[in-house]
């Protein structure tokens, strides 16, 4: 895949309405953007592999605290105008003053407490399933500092 062409990809209009974990924010971008979704999808089913059966069972993390609400309407931007600007958000999140979840400071994998940016990356397709594959292609940069 040419990823330039996924990061250039113009969508007609961006409508995020969430309250989910900053790191979320990245993964599930296929969830609030179809047309980024179908895009991987297709580069999915190109790739030679055998099928891949079950599905993640995702993560359940348990807390009292809240977590932030996500506002993000756009018109006519690009996949990468959307990621930088969710990058801002995470930021200006975390120059706010808030901090992981009790319980979860050790786990920057799935929660780095600052992240520079945001990163694209083609993971192997296969024995992964679409669903858990899709997921897995935008993530916080650094994605974690393994302490």
């Amino acid at each position: 895949m040419n990823v330039n062409r996924l990061l250039e990809l113009r969508l007609p209009r961006v409508d995020i309405s969430t309250d989910t974990w900053p790191a979320n924010w990245y993964t599930h971008l296929p969830d609030y953007c179809p047309e980024v979704r179908v895009f991987l999808e297709n580069y999915y089913r190109a790739r030679p592999h055998p099928p891949a059966t079950g599905d993640s069972p995702g993560a359940n993390m348990e807390t009292d605290r809240r977590p932030p609400h996500l506002e993000l309407h756009a018109m006519n931007v690009t996949v990468q105008e959307v990621l930088n600007e969710l990058a801002s958000k995470y930021n200006n999140w975390v120059a706010a003053g808030n901090s992981p979840p009790p319980g979860r400071e050790a786990l920057s994998v799935t929660y780095p407490t600052f992240a520079l940016g945001w990163e694209l990356r083609l993971p192997d397709t296969k024995g992964v399933p679409m669903n858990v594959w899709v997921h897995s292609v935008f993530t916080t940069f650094p994605e974690s500092t393994h302490e």
